[in-house]
């Protein structure tokens, strides 16, 4: 499945059909789930391949298990064909353990979440799990108070490639939960996934060991308490991508990336329109962080509207480069929040842009951290129309310890002050106000939003 990027959205184009390779099995089409049991009993398990063919639609009432030494493809013939959960089964529709290998390509594996609350995920994996192009999974319901990952659990080797995962629910890792590993995302849709009452709407990586890759994705619309969109320990590379829309009832609109040794580096991405309703509405970050040619725009959080760095010295280093950090809401650090005493541990170059970010006050730098400034920070666009630098807690998280800085606490004593004469009374502390009344019901209104989702399961439970 292509993907065009239009107007800074990726768009999906057709999926490309694409045919098993392989000894192909004896039932070809397959046209029942009795084919398919059949097909997957007739598979060698000295890891040549093997190809099964899908040419109907069906209901799956049983686990299908691959066995060690199995390397099977399950594609559609020349349209993509659905499988869908049984109202009268819960379990997984595929097992991978170690030392198989399976490959999906233009499947849909629906969950049929509206008639079932699965005790599973919809594929379990170990070995080697590939979803192909065209393939989704949706639409799993699975034990939201006590299941992990909705679509996918994987503790091996995980490749998507231009396949969506979509409107799947669980405690963690809603789309997929990932213990042990890697995880390589290509082309690919996750959205509309929702993680309660923990973490990960999207995507949940629960190790350091671990290392996600994502490139030419789109993650968007997913919800949880803790990272709406990726809720990672390890190391994440994100490039050429789009996480957008997210939302965490607490911290990590668009994602988290915890703790100290993890590694997150964002690459010609856009972060945008995520909220969160304490910190990091575009992202929290604990570990490293280098973020480059990407924008950071209209998100929202109380802290950290676009960015949010852990507090804690030496445990965070965040390097910006050539990004446009703009339009983000917050009651402190509209677009970075790192706490004083870690600012040496932020790195800002020249090519970023920063504009139309918001906070509750405003600051002006200390004169003791201008040297600190002139070595870290090199941005010259802020969001304020005044002769301050970045440190003004509009874009950077800033609180100057001046008991007297009027300039911070009251806008209508600026022409009386000589510190600020070049800043008239424009208005700009009201125009603030409005802006923060907006982003509090937003963050109200999308807290109803998360609300209805998670409680969602418990009413489709009820009517069962």
């Amino acid at each position: 499945m292509a993907l065009t990027l239009l107007g800074g959205v990726f768009l999906c184009a057709e999926p490309d059909v694409v045919h098993a390779a392989g000894t192909p099995c004896s039932i070809t089409p397959v046209l029942t789930e009795a084919d398919l049991n059949t097909c997957i009993a007739e598979a060698p398990t000295d890891n040549s391949e093997f190809a099964i063919t899908i040419g109907a639609d069906f209901n799956i009432t049983t686990q299908k298990n691959i066995v060690a030494g199995n390397s099977i493809t399950v594609s559609s013939d020349a349209i993509t064909r659905t499988l869908t959960r049984d109202t009268g089964f819960t379990g997984a529709f595929f097992s991978v353990p170690v030392a198989s290998a399976l490959t999906i390509s233009n499947i849909v594996l629906d969950g049929n979440k509206l008639n079932v609350v699965a005790n599973n995920s919809i594929v379990i994996n170990s070995g080697s799990l590939t979803l192909g192009s065209g393939t989704v999974l949706q639409n799993n319901a699975r034990n939201i108070y006590a299941g992990w990952g909705g679509g996918i659990q994987s503790s091996g080797t995980l490749k998507i490639i231009g396949s969506t995962i979509s409107g799947n629910m669980a405690n963690q890792g809603a789309g997929m939960y990932v213990t042990d590993g890697t995880v390589e995302i290509i082309n690919s849709v996750i959205s509309g996934n929702a993680a309660s009452p923990n973490g990960g709407g999207g995507i949940t990586m629960r190790n350091e060991p671990t290392k996600l890759t994502v490139s030419g994705t789109i993650i968007e619309g997913n919800t949880g308490n803790y990272g709406g969109g990726i809720w990672s320990v390890g190391t994440v590379e994100i490039v050429d991508s789009t996480v957008k829309g997210n939302i965490a009832a607490a911290s990590g609109g668009g994602m988290i990336i915890g703790y100290a040794a993890s590694k997150l580096t964002v690459t010609n991405t856009n972060i945008v329109g995520n909220v969160a309703t304490t910190n990091g509405g575009g992202m929290v970050v604990d570990g490293a962080a280098t973020i480059s040619g990407s924008t950071i725009s209209g998100n929202m959080a109380s802290w950290g509207g676009g960015i949010y760095a852990s507090q804690t010295p030496g445990m965070t280093a965040v390097a910006v480069s050539d990004t446009k950090i703009s339009s983000n809401t917050a009651i402190d650090g509209g677009g970075i929040w790192i706490d004083h005493a870690s600012l040496s541990n932020l790195t800002v170059d020249a090519g970023v842009m920063f504009s139309g970010n918001s906070a509750s006050t405003f600051s002006r730098m200390r004169p003791a951290d201008q040297a600190l400034y002139d070595a870290q920070i090199f941005a010259t666009s802020f969001s304020l129309p005044l002769p301050f630098n970045g440190y003004n807690n509009y874009d950077i998280r800033y609180e100057s310890d001046l008991l007297t800085d009027i300039c911070q606490r009251n806008s209508s004593l600026w022409a009386d002050d000589t510190k600020c004469v070049a800043a008239p009374n424009t208005g700009l502390f009201g125009g603030q106000a409005n802006n923060l009344a907006v982003s509090a019901l937003s963050l109200l209104a999308s807290s109803a939003i998360i609300a209805a989702i998670f409680i969602a399961p418990k009413l489709i439970a009820k009517r069962r």
